[in-house]
């Protein structure tokens, strides 16, 4: 990544995505956190894959308030990145969070 970095090439969601996906893969949700506040700060904006990886962390820890955030900002974004996979892992880590009542809220 640094490497990347050095050459410019660490401008784009795809560079980030690839170590996110990574980090998920390998259970340490924590440096997600670390990884999106520095695309941030770079003004490089999530893309579909972004969000999907961040939701599917959040689901699988069962944080309830990651998951409405992350959502709220998908349904916010004028891109299209909001899908019915949006909702179906967002139901997933409710009902793995033991949430039932929020599924139900239509």
């Amino acid at each position: 990544m640094q490497k990347m970095k050095y050459l410019g090439l660490a401008k784009y969601p795809l560079v980030y995505n690839t170590l996110l996906k990574l980090d998920y893969q390998n259970e340490n949700y924590e440096k997600l956190d670390s990884l999106m506040h520095e695309m941030e700060e770079k003004g490089i904006g999530c893309d579909k894959v972004t969000f999907g990886i961040r939701l599917s962390a959040y689901a699988a820890t069962s944080d309830v308030n990651g998951i409405e955030d992350t959502v709220t900002l998908m349904e916010s974004d004028s891109s299209g990145v909001l899908d019915w996979e949006t909702y179906f892992i967002a139901a997933s880590g409710y009902a793995k969070a033991g949430f039932w009542t929020r599924l139900c809220q239509c």
